[in-house]
C-alpha cells in the first residue's frame, strides 16, 4: 500500500508536524451532515504536558481543511473534508494519552437549536432557500418542487431535521460537500467510475439485496375537502436508480407487497401525493441493492456520482448511485469505503425530530386519558379550573385541576355548559405535559346513559338539563321542542305545520291551518296600553255567560 501524507490546515495554517497522527475518518452520506474524526497521541503523563489539547488549532469552532494524497503522486491532492471543531475527547489507553478531535461541516449549524416559523403561499424549494439564506451558506443545487402550499408550518424542529424533512417528502436527496448543498432527485448519470472483481484492487465488501419493501405499486391516499371523498394518488415513478432490474411481480407475489398505500386523512391535494408516493417509490428503489466496497484510498468517487461495479455476480452486477463515501487513513495507509443503496425509512422515523413530550421537564402523557368529574371545589389559583380524577394517574392522589373546553368563551360571553360530578370526560394535556390537562369533553357510557336513544333518534340533536329542561331538535319528527318540564313546552312543528304552546295549567294556543286556537283553562284577559282593533273578513262571533267590554 503506498504511503499517504495527511494535510491538516486550522483556519488555512497547517498542523505542526510534530503532533502525532493516529488515524482519520471522514464520512460524506446522502442526508447526513458530514462528519470527520482526527485521533492523535497527546500527552506525557510525567510532565503532565498536553500539547495538541491545549493547541488553539483545535479550539471549540477552528475551521479545519483534511486533505489527503500519495506521496508518489504528489500532484493528486485531493481535499476530503472541510468543517469545523465539534468536540474534543482525551483518553488514557494503555498508558499512552489519545486525543480524539470530532468535527462537522458548518451545516451544523442549522442542526443547534429548535424554533417555529410559518410560511405562505411557498413551494418546497422556495421554503428551503429561504432557511439557507441566513446562514450564508454555498448553494450549488436547489432543484424546483411543484406543490405550493397554502401555508407550511416548522413547528419546533431544527433547520436542518426541517429541510431534510421537505426534501424528502419532494423525492429529493441532500448533499453536503465541502460547505456546499445540493438538493435533487437522483438519477443515473454517465458512468465515470467502475469496479470489477478481479481487475480492481477490492479490499472487501459488504452487499445485499434487500425485497423487503419492493411494492409493484405505490399509492397516496388522502382527503378532498370540496367533494368530501377520499382522493389518491396515480402510478408511482419509477426512478430506475439500479440498472439491475427488479422482478416486481415475482417479488411482490412471493412477499404480498403488490401494493403500498401511504394514508394521510386530511386534506390533501392531488400534485402533493402525487410527490409522496414518488417519495416512498425513491426509498424503495434505493433499498433494493444495498451495502459497501472498500477500496484503495481515493478521492475521485463522491456522493451522487453513478458507479458501475462488474463481475460482482449476474444478479448484483450494474450500475449504482453512490449514497456515501467514507475515507479511513490509518498507519496501515489509506481505505475508501463506497456506499450504494440507502434504508427504506423516513428520515423522521429513524431521527430525533420530533421534541420531546413535555419538553423533557419529565415523563409525558402519551394520547388522550379518561377523567371522571369530582365533586365542585373551588380552584385554589382561581384558573376557573375543575377538578377530575384520572385512573391511569394511579389509585391514590389521582385527581388533578383542568381546564375545560367549550363552544365559545370570552370575557362576560360564551357557552356554559359544565360537567357534572361522576361524568366521564376526555383529559388531553398541553404538550403532553400531565400537569397542564384540558376537559376535551363529555362522553356517554352505560352508566351515563344518553337522554335519548341513539338508535331510535340517529338524526335528532339537542340540549338536555338534569332539571329535565331540554332543547330538542327532532329531526325524525321534524319539530324542535323547548321545554322545562312535560307539560311546560314550546313545540315548533314542521312537518304538521303548526306550532304550540302549553303549561302545566292547561293553557294553550296553537298555530296551524287552521288558525289560532287559545285556550284558557280560567280566565282570559286581552288588555292593551292603546287601541284595541279587532277585525275580520267573516263573522265576530263572541259566546259567555258574561262578557264585559270596558
Amino acid at each position: 500500500m503506498s504511503v499517504v501524507t495527511a494535510i491538516i490546515k486550522s483556519e488555512g495554517k497547517e498542523m505542526n508536524g510534530q503532533f502525532e497522527l493516529l488515524s482519520i475518518d471522514v464520512a460524506h452520506e446522502f442526508n447526513k451532515i458530514p462528519t470527520a474524526e482526527l485521533k492523535f497521541i497527546d500527552g506525557d503523563i510525567a510532565k503532565k504536558e498536553f500539547k495538541i489539547l491545549d493547541d488553539t488549532s483545535f479550539a471549540i469552532g477552528k475551521k479545519i481543511d483534511i486533505a489527503l494524497k500519495y506521496e508518489d503522486k504528489p500532484n493528486e491532492e485531493v481535499k476530503v473534508f472541510r468543517g469545523i471543531v465539534t468536540n474534543k475527547l482525551l483518553e488514557l489507553n494503555r498508558k499512552e494519552p489519545t486525543l480524539t478531535i470530532e468535527l462537522s461541516d458548518v451545516f451544523i449549524q442549522m442542526n443547534s437549536h429548535r424554533k417555529s416559523t410559518v410560511y405562505h403561499q411557498k413551494k418546497d424549494h422556495e421554503i428551503i432557500t429561504s432557511i439557507l439564506e441566513p446562514y450564508g451558506f454555498s448553494s450549488k443545487k436547489v432543484e424546483d418542487t411543484t406543490v405550493s402550499h397554502q401555508q407550511m408550518i416548522q413547528h419546533y424542529a431544527t433547520d436542518w431535521d426541517f429541510m431534510l424533512s421537505r426534501a424528502e417528502a419532494n423525492a429529493q436527496l441532500v448533499s453536503v460537500v465541502l460547505g456546499e448543498i445540493s438538493i435533487f432527485q437522483p438519477e443515473l448519470k454517465d458512468t465515470k467510475h467502475s469496479l470489477e472483481v478481479g481487475s480492481h484492487e477490492i479490499y472487501d465488501f459488504d452487499l445485499q439485496i434487500n425485497g423487503n419493501h419492493q411494492y409493484k405499486n405505490i399509492v397516496a391516499v388522502g382527503w378532498d375537502l370540496s367533494t368530501q371523498k377520499s382522493t389518491k394518488s396515480t402510478k408511482s415513478k419509477n426512478f430506475n436508480l439500479s440498472s439491475k432490474g427488479q422482478d416486481i411481480d415475482s417479488i411482490s407475489k412471493a412477499l404480498g407487497t403488490k401494493e403500498m398505500i401511504l394514508a394521510h386523512g386530511i386534506p390533501t391535494i392531488s400534485n402533493e401525493l402525487e410527490t409522496w408516493s414518488n417519495a416512498q417509490q425513491l426509498k424503495t428503489s434505493l433499498s433494493y441493492i444495498k451495502g459497501w466496497i472498500k477500496i484503495p484510498g481515493t478521492g475521485k468517487i463522491k456522493v451522487g456520482d453513478t458507479l458501475e461495479i462488474k463481475e460482482f455476480s449476474k444478479t448484483l452486477s450494474g450500475n449504482n448511485i453512490v449514497s456515501g463515501v467514507r475515507h479511513e487513513v490509518t498507519t496501515m495507509g489509506w481505505c475508501t469505503y463506497i456506499q450504494i443503496g440507502m434504508d427504506a425509512c423516513w428520515f423522521i422515523d429513524a431521527n430525533k425530530v420530533i421534541d420531546t413530550p413535555a419538553a423533557g421537564l419529565l415523563p409525558g402523557v402519551n394520547g388522550l386519558q379518561v377523567g371522571i368529574i369530582q365533586p365542585p371545589a373551588k380552584d385554589p389559583d382561581n384558573l376557573n379550573r375543575i377538578k377530575v380524577m384520572i385512573p391511569a394517574f394511579g389509585e391514590k392522589q389521582n385527581t388533578v385541576w383542568a381546564r375545560l373546553t367549550t363552544l365559545d368563551a370570552g370575557v362576560d360571553r360564551g357557552t356554559f355548559f359544565l360537567p357534572q360530578s361522576e361524568d366521564e370526560v376526555i383529559v388531553g394535556f398541553l404538550n403532553d405535559d400531565p400537569r397542564h390537562a384540558i376537559i376535551m369533553g363529555s362522553v356517554y357510557s352505560p352508566k351515563n346513559k344518553p337522554p335519548i336513544s341513539f338508535d331510535t333518534h340517529p338524526k335528532s340533536k339537542g340540549i338536555f338539563t338534569k332539571s329535565k329542561y331540554q332543547l330538542f331538535f327532532d329531526e325524525e319528527k321534524e319539530c324542535i321542542t323547548i321545554a322545562t318540564s312535560e307539560k311546560n313546552k314550546i313545540t315548533i312543528d314542521e312537518k304538521q305545520q303548526r306550532i304550540e304552546l302549553a303549561d302545566s295549567q292547561g293553557n294553550q294556543i296553537e298555530l296551524s291551518k287552521k288558525g289560532i286556537n287559545i285556550l284558557s283553562a280560567n280566565d282570559c284577559k286581552i288588555q292593551s296600553k292603546g287601541n284595541l282593533k279587532i277585525e275580520a273578513v267573516g263573522a265576530i262571533e263572541i259566546k259567555g255567560n258574561t262578557v264585559d267590554v270596558i
